[in-house]
């Protein structure tokens, strides 16, 4: 005569040992070592290293910048991708190659009035910066309705020309 507690048990072990329950608590076992380890093993140690967001120049500029438009809010190292979008055009892949010219690209200071509205783009050029690139950039941002305003690093005007610059406004 059998049991049938035992037969019971017995059977619902042997459900448990299925060649697809096992794979999947393997599977699963395996995703949570990768995970604790973070992702799979790579690390970053000893491949990264922080850095300043802006160079003394940088720095510099940004206070007078502030001081020129108080009114203002003032983000730095603003990306591109953050500014504008890529218009759905007939293709896909069209659509990705307009997108990939700007994405990564940096606008070093960005202009917002109270109201949310980017008043300008301001560059701080310095010897890295190139005339013919920095001129393809200027049309892209000016084609989404922006408009940048670039100042030479080392020939920055006292604060009321940064102002009148920025603001777009008329000397006195």
């Amino acid at each position: 005569m059998s049991d049938p507690v035992a037969g019971a048990v017995g059977g619902s072990l042997s459900a448990l040992l299925s060649p697809p329950l096992v794979a999947l608590f393997l599977g699963l076992a395996i995703v949570a070592v990768l995970l604790r380890r973070g992702g799979g093993g790579f690390s970053f140690r000893g491949k990264v290293k922080a850095k300043p967001l802006l160079t003394a120049t940088e720095r510099r500029f940004l206070y007078q910048l502030e001081d020129a438009v108080p009114e203002c809010r003032v983000y730095v190292q603003v990306s591109m991708g953050a500014l504008m979008r890529a218009v759905k055009g007939s293709d896909q892949r069209e659509l990705m190659s307009v997108r990939n010219r700007f994405s990564s690209k940096i606008v070093d200071f960005v202009v917002e009035d109270h109201e949310g509205v980017v008043v300008a783009l301001v560059e701080l050029d310095d010897l890295s910066h190139h005339a013919g690139r920095d001129a393809l950039r200027d049309s892209m941002t000016a084609a989404a309705g922006y408009r940048t305003v670039r100042f030479r690093a080392g020939r920055v005007p006292a604060v009321a020309g940064i102002r009148a610059d920025v603001l777009n406004l008329s000397v006195q």
